[in-house]
């Protein structure tokens, strides 16, 4: 865990170049199906990696081109990487992004206050190692919570059927790092490796001291998008109650999305 943690890390420092603002080519001939980038400054994307805002919505993704500037997909990377069909890094079959930083936002605040919005469950395809989509529970707008029991009905449909909190609160650390605040659970510190949050510790509810592991957390990995975060859990799935849809999921690599949505900065 430590060194694909540490691989996680040396990658984006080593992609932490600006986002280009060019547009997508396609080849032709020879080249149909193939494609490049236009810098828009007179030169192209080539030999590595690049941070890319495809759509415009603030939100880059790495791709890696060969000595010739095509755009490598589906495949490993020459440096041990793994990006997908359209050729954008992946990891444990999730897109690698970041948030476009302006020249006066240098850090991305996601401090405040969030409610349970939804849940997504998805399974590892070993053809492609890739997570892909097995279901998700409705969204929820509301912040009062009073069918609380109807949405654990909904998470266990998805065969996780632990309590968790509806509302959340995230605060900005000093040193760069987190503090997750979970009033059912306790309080957990986040440390940003690569592109996601890797839980690295705990506050003590009696002393009030942060106590920081030996090994980060395999479970329980942050990933934010805007005004939303997932907590992230991986596992591997196991016969629940005889009937329960989710046993036909025993024995295969599962990824468990808990979504929530920010309504207080």
């Amino acid at each position: 865990m430590k060194k694909v943690l540490l691989a996680t890390v040396l990658l984006s420092a080593s992609m932490s170049m600006p986002v280009m603002a060019g547009t997508w080519q396609t080849g032709a001939g020879a080249n149909q199906g193939k494609w490049w980038y236009d810098n828009g400054n007179g030169s192209y994307a080539n030999n590595g990696w690049q941070w890319i805002d495809g759509n415009g919505d603030g939100i880059a993704e790495s791709y890696y081109f060969d000595n010739d500037g095509w755009l490598v997909t589906n495949t490993t990377t020459p440096d041990g990487y793994t990006v997908n069909v359209d050729g954008a890094w992946v990891e444990n079959g999730m897109v690698q992004s970041q948030k476009i930083m302006s020249d006066n936002d240098s850090t991305q605040d996601m401090s405040g206050k969030y409610a349970y919005y939804k849940t997504q469950l998805y399974v590892k395809n070993e053809m492609t190692q890739s997570y892909e989509l097995y279901g998700e529970t409705p969204a929820h707008e509301e912040r009062d919570y009073t069918g609380y029991d109807a949405v654990l009905d909904e998470r266990y449909k998805l065969g996780r059927a632990g309590d968790f909190s509806p509302f959340i609160e995230i605060k900005n650390m000093e040193d760069g790092k987190i503090e997750y605040i979970d009033d059912l659970f306790g309080d957990y510190i986040y440390e940003l490796q690569g592109n996601e949050w890797v839980m690295i510790g705990n506050r003590s509810m009696f002393t009030n001291e942060v106590t920081i592991y030996d090994e980060p957390s395999q479970w329980d990995i942050i990933a934010f998008d805007q005004d939303t975060f997932s907590l992230i859990n991986r596992y591997t799935g196991r016969l629940i109650n005889e009937g329960h849809p989710i046993n036909e999921l025993a024995g295969k690599e599962l990824m468990e999305k808990t979504v929530f949505k920010r309504y207080e900065p």
